[in-house]
């Protein structure tokens, strides 16, 4: 079982934080006539102050807003408003005196004196923010440059941190930490300019700021799931829906070009360029700095998502960690039998600056045809993996490349939309076409004709994953399985048919041997509870040759979680970091079935009696 579901819970709450963050500017003006001082929090009882050197941290021990008056080192003051205040100067050490940002703005005295105000509330399911509106100033006046859109704020953390969905993997302090060192980057951005049309780059910097100030907690990663489900929309782009937190997750393009280009402070550098111009303009001017340009970034980003190498494997197609890193949603897969021609059509296309990722399989060399819509611009590389090694060949737009499949692992036809874009309403899709044929055949290969791009650029709409264990896949009709799946006697009250997915080797991923040990074809059922996080979701998949005891011990997993269910040997496990959550694991009719469920280990095994019974 992965974290999917634990992941989305604590990142589908920060969209608000980045809402109240970025409040437009109110019109421009002289300064003379904006307010002079910026609406400050009330907290619920008395106010009380603790002073550093660069902060005033504000708090109170009435109230709803109350933090915990426990202070075990005797220092007369609050156990928490020490952490806050230890995490506050680690964070400015580490971005202001060691990275070499500006520190923030000073405000007109709103917090009683010009230290960066910092207040400890009641934040419900917010982990904080820093709010600019009102500090709107235009030119910093501590720099010799000429900024237009630079403010002052302050800033606003939870009194206590125990959320109810911070997840078993981020402790409160941790928590508190982590959004200490990105609330303090969004003060310092806003120093060089707070109202950027690249807004995503906000987030992302905020976000791989986190993992710089505080690399050993690694909640960066968790940012990842929204981005690389879908690497076909710009980073520009908010996302599939409400929901979606794609900006935070765009973080790993940053931390990809400090990788690579110059380090750390290439990204201030890129922050001192959006002072004075627009973000397409300021990342494009950062990477000529470099040596290289965005197109070809964008390109080796892509690739290197795929790899998920460890540098300098496959350099520049890694990461320092990149094994750490989730790969990005497969768009589909093509397959070329001899004698045989096949064309793929994307359902969406790819939108300018992502990505399309497209498996291709064969027993015999092939010849490639990629067309692009002529309105976009493209880079198409064709990905051959090979234990640690890959190997990256360009692809002709148009006309065939000759590749040989049967040297590889995998190959992937990694997509790249390169056309510049200026703000996240200009995102659209632009459509492409394959065609793939056995090379032998000794005819001309010809990708079919591209499709008219989409109109204006819209969210798509995507299936609730909630409902499975694991991510990406396609919807099909029953009708259209490989194979006729299997359906259960029995399932708990509440439990209804949604919808069957069919998933490639490249959707599992890593959770290939748990879910489909002989490989494809992969198909799983999947059923919705009456509570929205509740489902049930059958996976199946051709059995391997070997027990499920074989089984059980090729993946390390504690035997004497074997039990008999109507003398069938199931691998049956509860999970003691959930509340009802189950799984069986065992062969049928030559089937490999895993079964999910959001129930306790008794109604598991009656599942499973029933699902035996119906398919004798």
């Amino acid at each position: 079982m992965n974290n999917i579901a634990k992941i989305s819970l604590i990142l589908l709450l920060t969209l608000t934080l980045s809402l109240l963050s970025f409040t437009p500017p109110p019109p421009t003006g002289p300064v003379h006539k904006r307010a002079k001082t910026q609406p400050r929090p009330a907290l619920s009882g008395t106010t009380l102050l603790h002073a550093t050197e660069h902060f005033l941290i504000h708090y109170t021990l009435n109230g709803a807003d109350a933090i915990s008056a426990t202070d075990e080192d005797g220092n007369g003051l609050p156990d928490y408003v020490d952490a806050v205040a230890e995490a506050l100067a680690f964070s400015w050490q580490h971005e202001v005196e060691r990275l070499g940002w500006r520190p923030p703005l000073p405000d007109r005295g709103e917090g009683s004196d010009l230290r960066f105000d910092v207040y400890l509330q009641n934040q419900d399911d917010l982990y904080g923010y820093v709010e600019t509106a009102g500090g709107h100033v235009g030119d910093n006046p501590n720099t010799f440059a000429r900024e237009n859109h630079a403010a002052y704020g302050y800033l606003s953390l939870d009194n206590d941190y125990h959320l109810d969905d911070l997840g078993e993997e981020l402790s409160p302090l941790d928590a508190m930490r982590t959004t200490v060192a990105h609330e303090l980057h969004h003060a310092i951005q806003a120093a060089y300019d707070d109202s950027d049309p690249y807004e995503w780059l906000y987030e992302a910097s905020a976000v791989w700021i986190e993992d710089e100030v505080y690399p050993n907690i690694g909640d960066a990663k968790s940012y990842l799931l929204d981005f690389m489900d879908a690497p076909d929309l710009c980073p520009l782009s908010v996302g599939r829906d409400e929901y979606d937190v794609r900006w935070y997750g765009g973080w790993i393009l940053l931390r990809y070009i400090s990788e690579h280009y110059g380090g750390p402070p290439t990204i201030r550098q890129l922050w001192e360029h959006m002072a004075t111009l627009d973000g397409l303009q300021a990342l494009q001017a950062t990477l000529a700095e470099q040596g290289t340009t965005l197109a070809e970034t964008l390109v080796n980003f892509s690739i290197a998502n795929l790899t998920k190498s460890n540098c300098p494997t496959n350099t520049p197609y890694c990461y320092a960690q990149g094994s750490d890193y989730l790969r990005p949603y497969v768009e589909g897969t093509v397959r070329v039998d001899p004698g045989e021609v096949d064309t793929f059509i994307p359902k969406d296309g790819v939108q300018q600056f992502g990505a399309d990722y497209v498996r291709l399989k064969s027993k015999i060399p092939i010849l490639v045809d990629f067309r692009g819509s002529p309105a976009g611009q493209w880079a198409a590389q064709l990905v051959g993996l090979a234990a640690d090694q890959s190997t990256v060949i360009p692809l002709a737009n148009p006309g065939p490349t000759a590749v040989d499949p049967t040297k590889f692992d995998r190959l992937y036809l990694v997509i790249v939309n390169i056309t510049p874009v200026g703000a996240e309403e200009e995102c659209g899709y632009y459509n492409y076409t394959l065609a793939l044929a056995d090379a032998a055949m000794g005819s001309p290969v010809n990708a079919p004709p591209v499709p008219d791009d989409p109109g204006p650029y819209l969210p798509p709409t995507y299936q609730d994953d909630s409902l499975s264990p694991l991510g990406g896949g396609t919807i099909i009709r029953p009708a259209d399985a490989p194979f006729t799946p299997l359906y259960p006697g029995y399932l708990p009250a509440g439990y209804t048919f949604s919808h069957v997915i069919s998933y490639t080797g490249a959707d599992l991923g890593e959770y290939e041997p748990d879910y489909a040990p002989a490989g494809e074809p992969v198909i799983a059922l999947e059923y919705a509870g009456a509570g929205p996080e509740a489902y049930v979701s059958i996976t199946q998949s051709l059995a391997p040759d070997e027990s499920v005891a074989d089984w059980v011990k090729a993946q390390g997993y504690f035997a004497n979680d074997i039990r008999l269910v109507n003398n069938k040997p199931v691998y049956l496990i509860e999970y003691s970091d959930e509340t009802n959550l189950s799984s069986a694991t065992f062969i049928h009719q030559n089937r490999f079935i895993v079964i999910d469920g959001t129930f306790d280990l008794i109604d598991m095994q009656q599942v499973v009696a029933g699902f035996l019974a119906n398919n004798p």
